[in-house]
């Protein structure tokens, strides 16, 4: 007898990978459904000999469908509880709801197929031990109990197993990623200086004197030339820093200077996007223990972005200290940052309000380097922001080591 079987599991890709794996052993008749709705019609519908309910389901959860097929419907199937997720492991109330088996499943989903084979034998009276061990345990509720903890310790250490090797495979290839990405950016810095000086140079009318148009379009093309210098510059600081390739050059460094360069720096491009820049120093000098071009680095980013985002109003640094430490604030009345987006900002890649257009280039990476350099100062930086009134960030660094 080839058991019929259906399976209720919302995960498109999971569906696809059992009914490709239960196939290879034989049980080719399968049935899915998204959710428990569907799979309870489909069960009264198809009668299959086998159902494998997922314990994670949209609408009512994979134990309540159980319940209903087995207790409410009294369907003749066997039902096998399933589930990937350590949180959702419950062989005993699995049990309780009506289940037959209970199983976890695994990347190469053996335990399942495993489970199916044993039910399947049961059913077509191929495997007696199973047989002999399905009559033992109705015969004796106890074994009921011991069987749900026993179940329920099985699948939470497979589980962990399981997500250990996952864990590891995912630095393997974030490894691998990084090595890619640090080499890929380091073997375009040589080809791209070659280009940015050649456009330059010839700008200048190094090479002769050029149009008007000719030099509107070679100025166009510069400036994406130095846009993608800093993409690669930005790709490689992440690479290293992941890495630990990053050695600080630590000295006493006065923080109201770095602020006071910062700022003279930008102070030009404030003024052309008709935004007014502050500097408010508390004390004529306020020195921490840093890597002075590294502090410049993050004061750069921060004040680059609060420009940015922001189309009218003010930038301020702020630059103070208490007893031990310095703190440095960059305070914008820019678009703000909505409440859900705030524990993304510093991940990688991440941009937000985007506006696709002059002055917001970027590669989402500039707040994570921030981050990266400041903790490797043993520091911290943090934010406060409000959707549409503005965004202030605060960077906070020892005073002495």
């Amino acid at each position: 007898m080839t058991a019929k079987l259906l399976i209720i599991e919302d995960n498109e890709q999971d569906q696809k990978i059992m009914k490709k794996i239960l196939a290879r052993s034989g049980f080719e008749d399968t049935s899915v459904a998204s959710d428990g709705e569907k799979g309870v019609v489909l069960a009264e519908r198809e009668k299959p000999d086998i159902i494998l309910v997922d314990t994670v389901l949209p609408g009512k959860d994979g134990f309540e469908v159980c319940r209903e097929l087995t207790q409410v419907r009294k369907v003749t199937a066997k039902v096998i509880m399933m589930t990937g997720r350590i949180d959702a492991v419950d062989a005993d109330k699995a049990r309780a709801m009506g289940a037959e088996d209970y199983c976890v499943k695994t990347s190469d989903f053996h335990a399942l197929v495993s489970s199916v084979k044993k039910i399947a034998g049961i059913l077509s009276g191929d495997n007696p031990q199973a047989i002999a061990s399905a009559e033992k345990k109705e015969e004796s509720p106890q074994l009921d109990s011991i069987w749900g903890i026993k179940k329920t310790n099985e699948a939470i250490r497979t589980l962990y197993k399981e997500l250990e090797k996952k864990t590891e495979e995912l630095k393997k290839l974030d490894k691998l990623k990084s090595e890619f990405v640090a080499t890929v950016s380091h073997e375009l810095r040589t080809p791209l200086a070659l280009i940015n000086g050649a456009i330059s140079q010839t700008i200048d009318g190094v090479y002769g004197e050029i149009t008007d148009l000719q030099k509107e379009k070679l100025t166009i093309a510069h400036n994406g030339a130095k846009l993608l210098k800093r993409i690669i510059d930005d790709l490689l600081d992440i690479s290293r820093l992941e890495a630990g390739e990053v050695k600080l050059n630590k000295d006493i460094v006065d923080l109201c200077l770095l602020a006071k360069e910062v700022f003279d720096f930008f102070l030009d491009m404030a003024k052309q996007k008709g935004i007014v820049l502050k500097l408010t120093t508390l004390k004529p000098a306020i020195t921490v223990v840093a890597d002075r071009d590294r502090i410049v680095q993050v004061i750069t980013n921060l004040v680059g972005n609060a420009i940015k985002f922001t189309d009218h109003g003010e930038v301020e640094i702020i630059v103070e200290d208490n007893e031990k430490q310095g703190i440095c604030k960059v305070r914008d009345t820019g678009i703000g940052i909505a409440e859900e987006d705030l524990p993304k900002v510093f991940e990688r890649f991440q941009q937000f309000g985007k506006k696709f257009g002059p002055g917001q280039e970027g590669t989402g990476l500039g707040l994570s380097i921030c981050k990266s350099i400041l903790e490797l100062h043993n520091g911290s930086i943090f934010l406060q922001s409000e959707k549409g009134t503005g965004t202030t960030f605060t960077f906070i660094l020892d005073k002495r080591e």
